[in-house]
């Protein structure tokens, strides 16, 4: 029997994941908004997760990505799933 993937635990490994490489980059909330073209105060919720707490929007989430150099990809994580989505770090420049 197979079980479908919670899209909650996805979204709370994907936010953990961001606001552990925004900190590896040296980065400021506010740096990041900036770059992202969003408010800090929204970044600052994403970040923090919890119950009834917005999430990014699309564009949001993927500009968020791109400011700290993670390529987000639609790949199965479940075989039988393929809707299902894994982040991946990609290097800066020059790295």
């Amino acid at each position: 029997m197979s079980t479908t993937p919670n899209p909650l635990t996805a979204w709370n490994r994907l936010r953990r994941q961001l606001r552990r490489r925004r900190s590896q980059m040296g980065l400021t909330q506010a740096e990041v908004a900036l770059r992202g073209a969003f408010g800090q105060r929204s970044l600052e919720r994403w970040e923090a997760g919890g119950a009834g707490d917005a999430e990014p929007g699309a564009y949001a989430l993927l500009r968020w990505c791109s400011v700290l150099k993670i390529e987000l990809n639609a790949v199965p994580l479940d075989p039988h799933d393929a809707e299902s989505e894994t982040v991946r770090e990609t290097a800066p420049e020059g790295v």
